[in-house]
């Protein structure tokens, strides 16, 4: 069972000892108290050997999984031979999809006395597929029962795939389209970019990643470049990472509308779990089609014929239009794994599998001279206490230890992502820490957060994402060094910014502005309270005085100090000078937003920029004008 899964149960046992010594719990705090000594890290090492057993024993009593139902509703749509099938059954566009296997088609020279029913005899076992030969060589207009000796024939391997009744596009659009099996649905992954995915809903194990982008990479056809691309996949395939593959195996057919599917499938080892995947490539006169299948394999299967055969069906139904593309999506930064994958355009399938099914990553290290931790808000600290209980997995009697003495910083060293942010919907505030959460505290009121410093002390958190009025003193997450990404939607446009060229690892940056206030100022009281207030509409005057011990820097002087910055993301009203971007060597993505799309403001900014300026900039998008996108 994973952590997620656990963590409500885990929560509700947690709380059911709280309240049981709620009375005690910190009126106490000034009285001895006999401690162990021990860290929390020392009390789950001592829990590993039974931890371990524990969760053997549980594998050994989890039902098989019923690959018989998965069979059954997946849906297969193999490759079925056309010259086998001659005489029997005759494909047609309507209900069929027909490829020709490049990789095993061949020419051969016509003899005396030859005919195309004693050259299908001898290739297919089945003279009745002679009209296939005929087909793949001559001109409608010509004799097909007319052959001359001395000329070159193609013997054509030709397959067809049935169309599924009920079967339902995809993505679609004027421009293009696919077929999706009729029982699957519909999204898109949160942890890779420009991806669409369909999935069987009774198996989370198996799905399609999508992707239509513009054909960058054939633009004069494949010809013999499929070759060195083969090479290349096949290197990265052999690379050492946190799980293994197999070797690919190709397989290179021609579509009807005489564009070409190219198509590989290869298995990934992640410690028990295998998990076979499928790729296909359609490269239209306009867009390249990308498709990833992949499906988790039961212990006794050898491979997955389910999603091979699904995957290449989908490439197989890619259709191109005539009109415009009308779902884009941002390539905010580059694809997974693309320091070593040379194809821009496509995305990596081994990197996305190191992603998904690759070990989980270590606990950061702890640095620096450890000392207890002071937090203001207790109920913060209890939260933070809980989780780290949970994520240590400490017994009930360790628990009643650790609750009642002070945390240290080694001990929330694990800590490297927070996320609060308030919903006007009651119960969807997010509260995570390290992606987990609580139902305990299942709103962001509930966290009392008064002060940033109260997170700023993680030593080593990475990612920040807030949304909450509470707590305003964004100043002070100039303390924690260690921050990577920020994401922060105030009361109202952050102005002040000196304190973010004190993070000299920050790479993604996102200032917006919360709509909590404004819904609050026009009479919604949200059920359970709010951490914001109604927008007050503080005058400059005022906000200087306030914050007259802050430094005084104009924020585009800020976010040039940022020079490792890789994505920056704008919520600014007015003037903007856009020279700070040059002094940001690294940034893949800049998206300014503030003004109205169409008003003679945006209009304004959107002028000042060129598709030649700042070239270091992949994607450049002002006040909803997408100048530069390269997905």
């Amino acid at each position: 069972m994973g952590k997620k899964k656990i963590l409500a149960l885990v929560c509700s046992v947690l709380a059911l000892i709280l309240a049981a010594c709620a009375g005690n719990a910190y009126q106490e705090k000034n009285e001895q108290k006999s401690f162990s000594g021990k860290t929390v890290m020392e009390m789950s090492a001592e829990n590993a050997a039974e931890s371990e057993a524990a969760g053997l024993k549980e594998e050994e009593n989890k039902s098989a999984e019923n690959e018989e139902g998965k069979s059954d509703s997946a849906f297969r749509y193999p490759l079925i031979s056309q010259a086998l099938a001659a005489g029997r059954y005759s494909p047609n566009a309507e209900r069929d999809i027909l490829l020709r296997d490049l990789d095993n088609s061949f020419f051969y020279q016509i003899r005396e006395g030859d005919t195309l029913w004693g050259i299908a005899e001898k290739y297919y076992n089945n003279g009745s597929a002679w009209k296939m030969i005929k087909d793949a060589n001559l001109n409608p207009e010509e004799d097909g029962n007319f052959i001359l000796a001395g000329e070159e024939i193609i013997i054509p391997q030709n397959y067809y795939i049935r169309r599924q009744i009920g079967s339902r596009g995809g993505f679609s659009s004027d421009a293009c389209s696919y077929d999706v099996p009729w029982n699957w649905l519909c999204g898109r992954p949160g942890w890779e970019v420009c991806l669409e995915y369909s999935w069987w809903p009774e198996e989370k194990g198996m799905g399609v990643y999508t992707h239509v982008t513009e054909n960058r990479l054939f633009p004069n056809g494949i010809g013999d470049a499929w070759e060195s691309v083969q090479q290349k996949i096949i290197e990265i395939a052999e690379e050492e990472t946190a799980v293994t593959f197999t070797i690919p195996v190709f397989e290179r057919y021609l579509r009807e509308d005489g564009t070409e599917l190219l198509f590989y499938y290869f298995i990934c080892n992640a410690g028990e779990e295998r998990i076979q995947y499928a790729a296909a490539y359609v490269a239209g006169k306009r867009f390249l089609a990308e498709f990833i299948g992949y499906d988790i394999l039961a212990d006794e299967k050898e491979t997955s014929e389910d999603i091979i055969d699904i995957t290449r069906y989908m490439a197989a139904s890619y259709t191109e239009g005539e009109g415009e593309k009308s779902w884009d999506s941002l390539k905010y930064r580059p694809y997974l794994g693309a320091e070593n994958w040379p194809f821009e355009d496509l995305h990596n399938p081994f990197a996305m599998a190191v992603e998904v099914f690759g070990s989980e990553k270590p606990d950061a290290e702890f640095r620096g001279e450890d000392r207890e931790v002071t937090f203001v808000s207790k109920e913060w600290e209890r939260f933070l206490k809980m989780l780290t209980c949970y994520h240590y997995d400490l017994t009930d009697e360790q628990w009643e230890e650790f609750r009642d003495r002070p945390i240290y910083l080694s001990e929330l060293a694990w800590i490297q992502e927070v996320e609060l942010v308030e919903s006007p919907i009651p119960g969807r505030d997010i509260v995570c820490v390290q992606g987990l959460q609580s139902d305990e505290f299942d709103s962001c009121l509930k966290c009392n957060l008064t002060t940033l410093s109260d997170i700023a002390v993680l030593p080593n958190l990475r990612k920040l994402t807030l949304e909450i009025g509470s707590a305003a003193d964004y100043e002070v997450l100039k303390e924690c060094s260690s921050l990577e990404e920020i994401s922060i939607a105030g009361e109202e446009q952050l102005t002040e910014l000196a304190w973010i060229s004190e993070l000299p690892q920050l790479e993604s940056l996102t200032l917006s502005v919360s709509s909590m206030p404004h819904i609050i100022e026009i009479g919604y009281q949200k059920e359970g309270g709010s951490t914001f207030s109604a927008k007050t509409g503080i005058g400059e005057e005022e906000k200087t005085a306030d914050n007259s011990d802050i430094d005084v820097m104009e924020p585009e002087e800020a976010i040039g100090k940022c020079t490792a910055l890789k994505y920056l993301e704008l919520e600014y009203n007015g003037e903007f000078d856009f020279s700070c971007l040059n002094q940001l060597p690294e940034l893949y993505t800049f998206i300014l937003g503030g003004e109205d799309a169409g008003s003679s403001e945006a209009g304004q900014r959107g002028s000042e920029i060129t598709d030649e300026d700042y070239s270091q900039i992949k994607c450049l998008v002002v006040d909803e004008k997408w100048i530069r996108n390269p997905g």
